[in-house]
């Protein structure tokens, strides 16, 4: 609810009022304790709601909700999509726009991503549970560049992002990075890592990422570091639909942006 809700203010315009004598709280289900059962029970299929406030409010960008979900299981919002032309409601695309130094400035719409790519042993990154090791390329992670950077009037990017997750490279441990919630202010030093033009990728510790031939990766001395290169790049789809809403629906740079 909270989700439909902000959206729906933003977007249609309205207030959110809190009461004055309000208490809001949560009740965990506790097996043991019979005060917490459920009085009531579900009637017909039950609803996920996640899934019809993004049907209702994401538009064109409905596709990346959970990788394509509701291109293959559809929500029927017709009766939101009346209300939506009643209130003559703007399209999710402002909704980026109008925070983009959020969604821009913290990289959350790449121009480009990518796979990381060793120079050495043309082996790439890919996951591995909370941290990352080489393996072949054909089951490489794409990565993207993220995080607003303070030396660059805190536009993008400090860090390296794992694409359509909430995880950046963090701490650069003996095992090479820990994945951990990404920072968009970029205050977290831990995810400052940057990439120079001769594959270097630089940690905020002075170290540099280098992998072994087994397929380790680990900190390593900069002069002596593994290279590495962006392969297989290409401009992510959120990224595509962005720059046609901005064309099409006119979204300027001197709209508000906070």
């Amino acid at each position: 609810e909270n989700v439909d809700q902000s959206l729906r203010t933003w977007l249609c315009g309205g207030d959110i009022v809190r009461s004055r004598t309000s208490r809001v709280a949560h009740m965990w289900r506790v097996p043991q304790d019979r005060r917490t059962s459920a009085h009531y029970r579900v009637v017909g299929q039950s609803t996920d709601n996640n899934a019809r406030a993004a049907a209702s409010w994401l538009d064109e960008f409905r596709g990346k909700y959970k990788n394509g979900f509701l291109l293959h299981h559809p929500v029927d919002i017709s009766e939101i999509e009346v209300r939506k032309k009643l209130l003559h409601c703007k399209p999710f695309a402002y909704f980026l726009h109008r925070f983009r130094r959020v969604y821009n400035d913290g990289g959350l719409l790449p121009a480009q991503a990518f796979f990381l790519k060793s120079m050495e042993v043309g082996r790439c990154i890919v996951r591995a549970g909370d941290a990352f090791r080489l393996s072949g390329c054909d089951h490489a992670t794409v990565f993207h560049l993220a995080n607003q950077d303070e030396h660059k009037g805190f536009k993008c990017c400090s860090g390296i992002r794992q694409w359509n997750t909430l995880d950046c490279f963090d701490r650069l441990d003996g095992t090479g990075p820990l994945a951990y919630f990404c920072d968009l202010t970029g205050k977290n030093l831990n995810q400052h890592y940057r990439m120079d033009e001769a594959g270097l990728i630089h940690h905020s510790s002075g170290r540099c990422l280098g992998a072994s031939k087994m397929g380790a990766l680990m900190p390593q001395p900069c002069d002596k570091a593994t290279r590495w290169e962006r392969a297989n790049i290409f401009k992510p789809e959120e990224t595509e639909l962005y720059e046609k809403a901005v064309e099409k629906y006119q979204l300027t740079s001197d709209m508000p942006d906070n």
